[in-house]
């Protein structure tokens, strides 16, 4: 028994995949393979079942695999404890990011550090949150850069921001409707139809990877309220516009005779009850526009998906945590579809008393 078979059957347990795990200790698949059969052999047990898709971990596999990560943490305690009596700057630096971190953090840490540290050698890398953790928890990885868990405050901020951005958005392309501005007008309608037949994972990517390389640096948040207001603004004013053409000419002559301007007319008159007869729609693109803040998670915003995922790359209770998820998104969606249907029925009912 070695610690490089201990390291091997960790890595195994880890990624429940022969193939991964080979890549991840940078061997064949056959050595491996061969040495975690000699192991099991040694052991007088068998510590994986194989042929499925995925690597499944026997009862005994785990408490050896447990024991055997022990071991390897001790080592490496050992080696800490070794390079402690040297020169600090002139140990290895392991350093591991998120892929969307990695490539705009790195090239601004490494010149830093040579000019700090020029003896230092820096091993870095780029890979999912999970691992990253699995591998700092190992010892592997001397710090790690990943993105927080706060994922209901990021559904619920992201939402929140969306909707009012898209509002504002929807108001000021109704009102450039109402005027007809020849050119404006038909600037709108290109955005709403761009906005409505491209994917919004389409636009998140273009907004998050693109921009940047263009010079424009943003943020997973920033990104996701930039695509969720282009999206949400769209449904909206498409939404406005069907409540504006609802309003009765009648009172729009009507509030011309008494003098109302054509600002005063859309102010008092239009959008008020263009907004009243709008609000099943409205309300409806509201929740839609909450549910889509989990497409977010494609750009390593830790929203309630992101985090999701990680934990079932983290513990491989595939079911549970989807289970727990479908649960706390009926907890957080239900109840504000009913306030919301119920806020619609008083509203419509204090304007048409019935």
């Amino acid at each position: 028994m070695t610690l490089t078979e201990l390291k091997y059957i960790v890595a195994v347990a880890r990624e429940r995949h022969f193939g991964r795990a080979a890549e991840a200790c940078f061997v064949s698949q056959p050595t491996l393979s061969v040495a975690i059969r000699k192991l099991e052999d040694e052991l007088g047990v068998t510590l994986f079942e194989r042929g499925g898709a995925e690597v499944g971990v026997t009862p005994i596999g785990q408490r050896i695999v447990a024991q055997a990560q022990k071991v390897l943490e001790q080592a490496q305690g050992i080696r800490e404890l070794a390079q402690a009596g040297k020169n600090q700057l002139a140990a290895p630096l392991k350093v591991g990011a998120i892929y969307t971190i990695g490539p705009y953090l790195f090239p601004h840490l490494i010149p830093q550090l040579h000019r700090v540290a020029p003896q230092m050698p820096l091993y870095i890398e780029e890979n999912f949150t999970h691992i990253l953790r699995d591998k700092l928890r190992n010892g592997e990885l001397d710090a790690v850069i990943i993105a927080l868990p706060l994922s209901l405050l990021i559904i619920v901020g992201i939402g929140l921001i969306a909707i009012a951005t898209s509002l504002v958005v929807a108001v000021i392309n109704t009102a450039i409707l109402v005027y007809r501005t020849p050119y404006l007008q038909r600037a709108v309608g290109l955005y709403v139809e761009l906005a409505r037949n491209t994917p919004l994972l389409i636009q998140l990517f273009f907004v998050y990877f693109a921009l940047p390389s263009l010079g424009l640096k943003i943020s997973g948040f920033a990104a996701a309220i930039i695509t969720m207001t282009f999206l949400g603004g769209a449904y909206l004013t498409e939404v406005l516009r069907a409540g504006v053409e609802a309003v009765p000419a009648a009172q729009l002559e009507s509030g011309r005779s008494i003098g109302l301007s054509e600002g005063q007319l859309l102010r008092h008159v239009i959008l008020p009850q263009a907004g009243i007869l709008s609000l099943p729609a409205l309300f409806a693109n509201f929740i839609f526009l909450l549910k889509e803040t989990t497409v977010v998670s494609a750009v390593a915003v830790p929203e309630i998906l992101y985090t999701t995922k990680s934990y079932i790359a983290l513990y491989y209770k595939t079911y549970e945590m989807l289970a727990v998820l479908t649960l706390i998104c009926v907890l957080l969606f239900l109840p504000l579809s009913l306030l919301l249907s119920r806020l619609e029925r008083r509203l419509q009912h204090g304007q048409f008393g019935s």
